[in-house]
């Protein structure tokens, strides 16, 4: 059986675009064909470093494609001015070129017998692991509630923000609920995604999933615990 801590995974880079404001989304293609993970996994990637020439650094990514998907592994990246990695991958990939990933890794994933009402929290690009896991369930018929809760910065910051709508118009049970800190023409709820998650959330929530800052996550636990 081959240990997945020495996995390497060569691919092809299919396409690279903005997908909303400093963000991109990433498409590699595996080159055996198919690639076997579990949602809400990442993969580790080694980069030049930067800041030290002749140096390397290794970064791990979500995984933001669903297993269903499994001819491609999706990331979606934010570009940071003054990121090592992310400055690699936003600035030096180029589609048709090789990229060599090791993985899968994590444990941040639903258990193998799930049910009753899930509760996904993001802020920013924390949506990927969280997207890898609710669309796989929509995938396989999933039939109690799933509430997805994104914050964001600025109008148009919502990674997927048109894939989230059209979720919530062909699954009655997945609902959407997005929220901008530092709105400008967003009509939109206003604030932090842990007060809407206090304000929208009754009774007992279900099980929830948080990823984003660490300030959010402590809000949301703090919050979750109280219902």
């Amino acid at each position: 059986m081959i240990d997945p801590k020495n996995l390497e995974v060569p691919t092809t880079i299919e396409s690279i675009r903005d997908i909303v404001p400093k963000v991109k989304q990433i498409i590699f293609k595996p080159d055996a064909g198919k690639f076997n993970f579990k949602a809400g996994q990442f993969v580790m990637g080694e980069f030049p470093d930067r800041f030290n020439p002749g140096k390397t650094i290794k970064r791990a990514y979500s995984i933001s494609s669903s297993p269903f998907e499994d001819e491609m592994i999706e990331l979606c990246v934010t570009c940071l001015d003054n990121g090592n990695a992310s400055f690699f991958i936003c600035e030096e990939l180029q589609a048709g070129k090789p990229f060599l990933w090791k993985g899968p890794y994590g444990k941040f994933g639903l258990p193998d017998h799930v049910s009753g009402r899930l509760i996904f929290i993001a802020t920013g690009t924390g949506i990927t692991p969280l997207r890898s896991m609710f669309r796989q369930l929509l995938h396989d018929s999933y039939q109690d509630e799933i509430l997805f809760f994104h914050g964001c910065r600025f109008d148009g910051d919502h990674p997927y923000f048109d894939e989230m709508k059209d979720l919530e118009r062909k699954h009655s049970n997945f609902k959407f609920y997005p929220i901008l800190s530092r709105p400008e023409k967003w009509t939109g709820p206003k604030g932090y995604v842990q007060h809407l998650v206090k304000d929208t959330l009754k009774g007992n929530h279900g099980l929830a999933y948080i990823c984003g800052v660490g300030q959010m996550i402590k809000d949301n636990e703090d919050t979750l615990k109280t219902l």
